[in-house]
Formats: structure tokens, sequence, C-alpha cells
């Protein structure tokens, strides 16, 4: 059973996201935060698998919460679930290390199989958003440079197959090496770029033009990777 705290200073939209969520038989919501200094307790109280959390919280914002939770010792895995798409928000919540970012315009089944994902340690990009990610690291600049990275060429290609949302097994039966060489390679890749996470990289890589960020076939579905 998936345990989530969901987070949204919105009563409804906290009833709402219960009913949507415990429907669908391996989820429960074990506490509930309508402030981010409420999320932050609850979620240090409760200890659940995952925080569903609204960026725009008094007390607190969704992103200070974030910066905060990352400080402590086994942090949740975070879904931001909000109304906010602008690139600056997008970009400072994968950056505070966001698991997952969705909007909510997303569809009932679509915002589930999205907390399953970053429950199991995938992470989720939202279709609507993702544009917006790259927009943004595109426009502060290109920091450290791609060359600077010095990723080998075996390096490159599982980026470029984390890029689309391919899971570590995946990546590993496309390179024809195990499981468990790609753990290693993306921590090494993530050490090498300085990044905390599998979308940080992802998007970092993008933004510099060596990669495309695109879910598997270049549909519609949200790209989503699972953590190394």
């Amino acid at each position: 059973m998936i345990r989530v705290v969901v987070a949204d200073d919105h009563e409804v939209v906290r009833h709402g996201l219960r009913l949507v969520l415990e429907g669908a038989g391996d989820i429960t919501v074990v506490g509930q935060a309508a402030t981010g200094p409420e999320a932050i307790e609850r979620t240090g109280a409760l200890r659940p698998d995952l925080l569903l959390l609204d960026l725009r919280l008094p007390g607190l914002d969704g992103l200070e919460v974030l910066r905060r939770l990352r400080r402590t010792a086994n942090p949740p895995r975070v879904l931001v679930l909000t109304a906010v798409d602008t690139r600056h928000d997008v970009l400072e919540a994968v950056a505070a290390g966001a698991d997952g970012y969705a909007l909510k315009q997303i569809s009932p089944a679509q915002l589930v199989e999205a907390v399953r994902a970053v429950a199991g340690g995938q992470s989720y990009l939202h279709p609507g958003v993702t544009a917006e990610v790259l927009s943004a690291a595109r426009a502060r600049g290109p920091g450290t440079p791609a060359s600077g990275w010095n990723l080998t060429r075996r390096e490159l290609a599982v980026l470029a197959l984390m890029a689309t949302g391919r899971s570590n097994a995946e990546i590993a039966g496309k390179l024809f090496i195990g499981p468990e060489t790609v753990r290693t390679h993306i921590k090494t890749i993530l050490r090498k770029m300085g990044k905390h996470h599998r979308v940080e990289a992802v998007v970092a890589a993008a933004a510099a033009g060596l990669v495309e960020m695109r879910p598997q076939g270049g549909g519609e579905g949200a790209v989503t990777q699972e953590d190394g």
C-alpha cells in the first residue's frame, strides 16, 4: 500500500484528491496538511512514502517545503501537484528536489499513475511542463559546459535512454549490460554533472543539447525516469 500525505490549502481539493487516490485500491492517504509548516510536520510524524504537494501554501510555500525536506534524513518522495506552470516555478521545483511535477488539469487516472510512478522510484514530468522546463533551463544559460562533465560514450548512451523515460532494466536491455551496471553509470553521471536526481540531470543535458527529453516513442505521455 502506498502511503500518501496530501498538502493543499483548499479543503475541497484535499477531499477530492483523497477520493481519487484511495479509489485506486493500492493507495491510502494517511494525512493532510493545509499549510507549509503542517506539510513538514505531518510528513515527519507520519513518514509517508510520498508527499503530494501544492506550491502555493500559506506559512511556507511548496518550494521552501521541498528545500527543508531535502535537508532531513530519509525525506519522502515528493510529487508536486499544482496549477502553477511558469518557467521559474517548474525549474525551481526540479532544482529543489521534486521527484515529479504534475498540473492540476491532470486526469484522475493520470494522477494515480503519477503517484505510483514516483512512489515506486520513478520521476514524473507532466507533458504540459516539459517544454517549460527546457525553455527555462536554456534561458538560464549554459552553466557548466557539457564538455566539463567529461561523460564517457557509454554514460552519454545511458543518459540519452534516461531521457526517453526507460527504466534501468530497459536501459540495460538496450545496451546489453546488467541493471546494476546501469545504476553505477547513473550514479557516476549525477556526480559528474553535479546533480542530485535524474530529472535534474536530464533537463540539464537536454538544455545543453546532449539529449532529447521525450517519452518513449515520442508520444504524448509524461516523461518518467526510474531513479538510480
